[in-house]
């Protein structure tokens, strides 16, 4: 401003002292990139004036953002949480609550990973960077693996009837993880006499190798069947011819092969 007339003033810029070499407005980009610039400003039957400024750029508030996921158990590690967006190098956590941060946070990655069924309270932060400033602790959300579902079935078997009790510990699981096997289980199922009733299967722990890993599983049980069938019996009744006597005569049949204690009761008829 100041010009006199119709005057015009040609105005140069340089980053070093006493040097003016280019007309165009320096300019900085990053934080923390401080710059002196000089100026010269020149006019015709004006006085030549010089002189500098500094221009600064401050950091500007980091961002983060993420996201959880809920994925049902497969045996392996599985992501629970992955970053959107960020502006510096961030770090995942579990803390123990939605407001209790993490005691300990994991290396900087994409993914934050878990294996076992249950529930994961997902935590990040991020470093400042060159532009940015740091982001604190943050809670981005609550992550499941779920159970994976399974059945326990029952075995199911009959005998012949025999007076002894019917009892078949026999049971098979379906729907697990390739290589985890049922390694213990109850059954519940007892039958004496001719009938049915149900074996009923309870109890079951899943093992991958010689880890317990049943917390993982939402178990359904399945019950078998227990049977107990008619025995046969031999009724031996042979013709019997007789000389008169005056006296009444006649003969009984015989029975055998009766299971148990049993006893069988005989009628007559003509």
């Amino acid at each position: 401003s100041g010009l006199k007339g119709s005057q015009t003033a040609t105005i140069k810029y340089g980053t070093t002292s006493g040097s003016y070499t280019t007309s165009d407005v320096p300019k900085i980009t990053n934080a923390n990139e401080d710059k002196t610039i000089y100026w010269q400003v020149t006019a015709p039957n004006h006085a030549t004036q010089t002189g500098s400024y500094t221009i600064t750029m401050n950091q500007t508030t980091g961002y983060l953002t993420a996201t959880v996921s809920n994925p049902t158990y497969n045996g392996g590690a599985q992501v629970v949480g992955t970053i959107a967006s960020n502006s510096g190098s961030y770090y995942f956590g579990f803390g123990s609550s939605t407001t209790s941060a993490p005691t300990s946070w994991g290396s900087a990655n994409t993914a934050l990973f878990a294996t076992n069924a249950g529930t994961y309270y997902v935590w990040v932060k991020c470093d400042a960077s060159t532009n940015y400033n740091a982001v604190g602790a943050k809670y981005i959300g609550t992550a499941t693996i779920y159970q994976k579902a399974v059945t326990v079935t029952a075995g199911s078997t009959s005998k012949v009837y025999d007076g002894s009790a019917l009892s078949y510990k026999s049971a098979t699981l379906s729907g697990q993880v390739s290589g985890h096997t049922l390694n213990s289980y109850n059954c519940t199922g007892s039958i004496t006499n001719v009938g049915s009733t149900s074996n009923v299967p309870s109890a079951a722990k899943i093992y991958s190798g010689s880890t317990d890993v049943t917390a993982n599983y939402s178990i359904s049980y399945k019950n078998g069947t227990l049977t107990v069938t008619n025995a046969s019996f031999t009724v031996s009744a042979p013709n019997q011819t007789y000389t008169y006597t005056g006296s009444a005569q006649g003969a009984a049949i015989t029975v055998s092969g009766l299971k148990g204690s049993q006893t069988a009761t005989i009628k007559y008829g003509t």
